[in-house]
């Protein structure tokens, strides 16, 4: 029987599963359920990524708790998103969110001034 853990990290929400699979059937049990809430940072909306952090250790801890070993972990999150990190790779900052506003100008303005092809 093979054992994991999913992590997904949504929009507005994330979870930590435990599953099974034992060659016919996966089950899979939600274990840790926690809002994503961003915060505003002077004037910014970011990503509160060490809160999420937080969150997903505890699901990990709490599957721990309930699998005797782990095959696997796996980790799916929004895809628009991303954060920069420096030489030794320790994130420089909180990401961005992808509906601050003034990313959303910025897109537009570059859909708008890009040529059409056709």
């Amino acid at each position: 029987m093979a054992t994991m853990a999913a992590v997904d990290l949504g929009a507005q929400s994330g979870r930590v599963a435990l599953g099974n699979f034992d060659g016919d059937r996966l089950s899979v049990v939600e274990v840790h359920r926690f809002p994503n809430i961003s915060v505003r940072t002077h004037g910014t909306l970011h990503w509160d990524v060490l809160r999420l952090y937080e969150e997903v250790l505890e699901g990990l801890t709490a599957v721990a708790g309930m699998a005797n070993a782990l095959d696997s972990v796996g980790v799916d999150s929004w895809g628009v998103d991303f954060g920069l990190l420096d030489r030794d790779g320790r994130l420089i900052q909180n990401p961005v969110h992808h509906r601050e506003r003034f990313l959303l100008r910025s897109q537009r303005a570059r859909s708008t001034s890009a040529p059409a092809f056709s």
